[in-house]
């Protein structure tokens, strides 16, 4: 049977140690007046800390370590990694990205969208992409040639707005299902295997990951939103 020591938190502050194979059936006990003498006279108490042993020798042997510790180290291991307890926060907390780099959005009227976003919104056009006249009727880009397929506009604090300009077959060359309004936004990540790591461990829909050459992932949130995860550039 599995066995565990833990770390209650009292009302004055403090902390009791212990062991048990059920950590949190234990916490009940002493809030209801049958644990030990220490905390019947602090409660209520508050399960704080627990970290799996081998076995009861291994729980009794560490249980007398954590009752060495001064308040400030029992400060230190709650928030530590060993904290079992923290398991899913500290995953989700070290989750490797670094900002909202920028958002899609296709659009049913470039001009309309300029005029709102540039004009009104006060946002500056940082490029556009326009696929040349001349490219074969097979290229993916071919319902755009002559006129922008992607204007790029940097909002304050450097995220960037990218529209998507309206055309014939627009669903074919995009990731995204919907026909107009926001398709995605995404994340710059300073580590993608990191990043994948996790997503996977919390069963996240991933749409795509980068090809052997690198590039971006897409993935979905529980909506079915995506969202694209770019590596470092």
């Amino acid at each position: 049977m599995a066995s565990f020591v833990y770390l209650l938190q009292c009302r004055d502050g403090s902390f009791y140690a212990g062991w048990s194979t059920d950590p949190s059936r234990r916490e009940q006990a002493h809030n209801a007046g049958r644990g030990a003498k220490y905390t019947r006279s602090r409660l209520p108490v508050k399960l704080v800390y627990q970290e799996r042993c081998a076995d009861k020798n291994e729980a009794l042997s560490r249980e007398y370590q954590l009752k060495q510790l001064t308040h400030a180290q029992k400060l230190r291991l709650i928030e530590s990694e060993h904290n079992e307890l923290r398991k899913g926060e500290c995953d989700m907390a070290q989750f490797p990205y670094t900002c909202v780099s920028h958002i899609g959005i296709n659009t049913r009227d470039l001009d309309a969208a300029l005029h709102f976003y540039k004009d009104i919104l006060g946002m500056e056009i940082s490029m556009q992409i326009v696929p040349p006249e001349d490219l074969a009727p097979e290229a993916p880009l071919y319902a755009f040639r002559g006129k922008p397929f992607m204007t790029q506009l940097k909002a304050k604090g450097g995220v960037v707005i990218e529209i998507f300009s309206p055309a014939e077959g627009r669903e074919e060359i995009t990731i995204n299902r919907n026909n107009f309004g926001m398709t995605h936004f995404c994340l710059d990540v300073t580590d993608m295997a990191e990043a994948l790591r996790i997503l996977k461990e919390e069963n996240v829909t991933i749409e795509s990951e980068p090809g052997p050459g690198g590039g971006a992932a897409w993935i979905r949130d529980p909506d079915g939103n995506l969202i694209e995860l770019m590596p470092p550039r």
